[in-house]
């Protein structure tokens, strides 16, 4: 963790858990409640030991600092104590070793805020002196923390905590802890040195140990107004405000807002408006950027110039003569001020300035101490979901649970969220094409819903319309936080985008294999920013997600095929086990209903005799009709259906709807496979499938289609020879019986007529007419016909 200087930094690698920092705040409550009673730096030692020390070898020692030419020459232990005992130190050569150059320049390299060394192993450090190396080694420390002791900016001591069992290992929690001990003994001590030229002094020192006592990281800032309030402003007249700082997106402050306010009777509610940041004078701002004191005993006679006009004007609408601001901090940045108001003429004393910015020191430690402890908080309950999250994914992977998780996930930050599934690539690019929308959270509630809010849904959409669609092939998390302003974004899509009220927009993909699977997309009506480490942990899940739908898919297709080629094979079996052309067609409809998602299907044959396309079977809804001759003739011109026919090739239409079509069939189809049906060379008829919902076929689906066809077109044409056959048999029957017949006939009239009716019979005709012509006489006459 990083310090509050630069100068050094401590080192833990023990993630607390929220029971351990429970009862850290509550070692340090009491410690806190113990010191206020003591009033000797043996006493301190002692009381920290016993309350906060947890190991065995650990001890706590407080040293001070002797100046020469006002810098720190050596340092004297003066109080020792672990669990069990005090020592008394300070009493010879032993308790006392002299500084470096280094040494000194790492105790006074800060003049900003009180500064916490660790030297977790003393024997490897190389910031230490072999002389300090050595004392410490005679005093058994073998690891040492050291948190400075202060008076202003000004080091007086140290407080160390000391290990000689090993090297020693603090977590932030325990450091940020130990350093509230560290600023109430710096407070403490100053106190009891002030004891001695001010009788003041020890009142205040009492009221600052009592308001040390009360203060504890539970509380929020009105508790805490009316703690300090109530124990440091005795005196009538005085009140206390707590005021944050807003800072803008460039670090700076922008506003001023009331948290608090107190006196010492009880916290109150101000309804007052502050000034504007900008109108406060250059001393005044210049005071609270810095986190820096600020005492104004005289608030009418102060120059304008300094405090601003603004602000002289809010003294006298609220009647205040004297002023103290001291800044309240966390990491060395002041987030808020605590501002002490008179509305009588006094003087705060050098004191009182002292307790109050040791006050103010105390309260950013409990503020910092308060949001470390609901970082982990936070941390262990989004731990827990992404936990539960994750056995949703691997254990019931259903689109609508996973994004209800992954939107309760998010905080629910977005309005409305969408899981999107891949549903078709390019063939050229390979590259997403299309989507199913099948899942969506938050919006329009109405509808079936799970417990987080997610409910089903079935809209397919091309990626290309997808907002930003072009950063897809990226597969990285799309994040735009205004779309007003973003500049990715085109003026076209940022334009649809407005109009449908989206101002934010996070579209996060779903890569397995480097291939995008799937995405869920998050918008809102206004801009968002969306905390960066979420972004990486919901990319964390969405990949997970496609790994498990990737997976599904795949076992899915491959159940598919399986069940698809055990189909095909009862396929071929079942319009191969007749010669007859009705059943083969009902058949083939039937068993293809069984194979393949359809709705339709449509068989084409031509009309040899009448040279025509005919429809000559259709499946729709559960139903099949069949009818070789009478069905009206297709004219093909202009159809998918014509194309096929001449060009002898299949055909498979993701999606219809885009585009044009013109037969009937294709225009009630949304996915849509023709193929033709190729006997020797010639096409002699085509077989059309189709589903309502587009991009409904896989390349599997296509493949198995195609298998089917050629197994039907097998099967029709060893039927249409056998028709022939049997057709040219019974032919050749006609031809023998009508030749015994007319052998039989007496005279040329019976002849023709047995001849006449038996091909009249044979082929269907309602009249017939023979002519004879006689041969031309060879007296040149008429020939004689008949």
């Amino acid at each position: 963790m990083s310090t509050n200087n630069d100068t050094d930094q401590t080192s833990s690698t023990n993630q607390p858990t929220l029971s351990d920092v429970s009862a850290l705040l509550r070692r340090q409550a009491d410690t806190s409640a113990a010191l206020a009673y003591c009033a000797t730096f043996p006493e301190m030692a002692s009381a920290i030991a016993s309350h906060m020390l947890a190991g065995n070898g650990q001890f706590i020692s407080i040293g001070l600092l002797d100046y020469e030419d006002d810098k720190p020459r050596t340092l004297r232990i003066v109080a020792s104590a672990n669990r069990q005992q005090a020592f008394e130190s300070g009493q010879g050569d032993s308790d006392t070793v002299t500084l470096t150059a280094d040494e000194i320049s790492h105790l006074t390299g800060s003049t900003t805020a009180p500064l916490s060394l660790l030297f977790a192993d003393i024997q490897s450090d190389s910031r230490l002196s072999d002389t300090m190396r050595s004392w410490l080694a005679g005093h058994q420390v073998m690891g040492m923390a050291s948190l400075l002791l202060r008076r202003g900016a000004r080091t007086f001591g140290i407080l160390n905590i000391n290990d000689n069992a090993g090297q020693l290992t603090l977590s932030e929690p325990e450091f940020l802890a130990y350093q509230s001990i560290a600023y109430q003994v710096s407070a403490l001590a100053e106190v009891y040195r002030l004891t001695e030229e001010s009788g003041f002094a020890q009142d205040i020192s009492e009221r600052l140990a009592r308001a040390f006592s009360e203060l504890n990281a539970d509380q929020d800032y009105a508790e805490m107004a009316d703690v300090i309030a109530r124990q440091m402003l005795p005196q009538p007249g005085r009140s206390l405000r707590i005021t944050a700082l807003d800072y803008d997106a460039s670090g700076a402050v922008s506003r001023l807002q009331t948290l608090a306010s107190a006196n010492r009777e009880a916290a109150y509610t101000l309804d007052e408006t502050l000034p504007n940041w900008n109108e406060l004078g250059p001393q005044v701002r210049q005071a609270i950027e810095n986190g820096a004191v600020l005492v104004v005993n005289d608030v009418l006679n102060e120059p304008v110039a300094n405090i601003g006009e603004a602000l002289q004007q809010w003294f006298r609408e609220n009647d205040v003569k004297s002023l103290l601001n001291v800044p309240l901090t966390v990491d060395s940045k002041p987030i808020a001020i605590m501002s002490i108001v008179s509305r009588t003429k006094t003087t705060f004393t050098t004191e009182e300035v002292n307790a109050f910015r040791n006050l103010g020191d105390q309260i950013g430690a409990l503020i910092q101490a308060r949001g470390l402890l609901r970082q982990t908080t936070d941390a262990l309950n989004r731990a827990q979901m992404q936990y539960d999250v994750t056995g949703i994914i691997h254990t019931n992977p259903d689109a609508v649970k996973i994004l209800g998780a992954l939107y309760k996930f998010s905080g629910r930050a977005y309005a409305q969220a969408q899981f999107v599934l891949v549903t078709e690539s390019t063939e050229s690019s390979g590259e997403a094409a299309n989507g199913r929308i099948v899942a969506v959270a938050g919006g329009d509630m109405s509808g079936d819903s799970d417990g987080d809010g997610a409910r089903p849904a079935d809209e397919v959409i091309a990626l290309s319309e997808f907002p930003a669609a072009s950063a897809l092939p990226a597969l990285d998390v799309l994040d735009v936080q205004d779309v007003a302003n973003d500049l990715f974004l085109e003026e076209e899509e940022r334009e649809r985008l407005l109009q449908r009220g989206v101002r934010a927009m996070v579209i996060v993909p779903m890569v397995a294999n480097q291939q995008l699977v799937g995405l869920l997309a998050f918008t809102h009506p206004q801009p968002i920013k969306t905390d960066v480490n979420l972004l990486r942990t919901i990319r964390s899940l969405a990949d997970q997600t496609a790994v498990v739908f990737k997976n599904q898919s795949l076992l899915r297709e491959a159940q598919q095929r399986a069940e698809q080629l055990q189909r095909v094979t009862t396929f071929s079996q079942s319009v191969q086990a007749s010669l007859d052309l009705p059943t083969i067609l009902e058949t083939a409809m039937t068993e293809s209903a069984q194979v393949l998602m359809l709705n339709r299907i449509q068989i084409t044959m031509l009309d040899e005799v009448q040279d025509v396309i005919r429809p000559v079977a259709r499946y729709e809804n559960g139903q099949t009709w069949v009818d070789l001759n009478n069905a009206p003739a297709l004219d093909p011109k202009g159809t998918m259906m014509g194309q096929v026919w001449e060009t002898q090739t299949f055909m498979y239409v993701a999606d219809t709807g885009v585009g044009e079509s013109w037969d009937s069939f294709e225009v009630n189809v949304r996915s849509l496979m023709i193929a033709p049906l190729l006997a020797r060379g010639r096409v002699m008829g085509t077989v059309s499938v189709g589903h309502a919902r587009p991009f409904q076929y896989t390349d599997t689906d296509t493949a198995i289609f195609q298998q089917m066809i050629n197994q039907l077109t097998v099967a029709l044409e060893n039927a249409r020879v056998f028709i022939n056959s049997q057709r040219q048999a019974e032919n050749q029957a006609l031809v023998n019986d009508i030749a015994a017949r007319l052998q039989q006939q007496p005279d040329i009239e019976s002849m023709l007529n047995i001849t006449i009716t038996e091909l009249g019979q044979a082929i269907g005709a309602r009249r017939g007419r023979i002519r004879l012509r006689a041969q031309q006489p060879e007296n040149g006459g008429h020939p004689d016909e008949m």
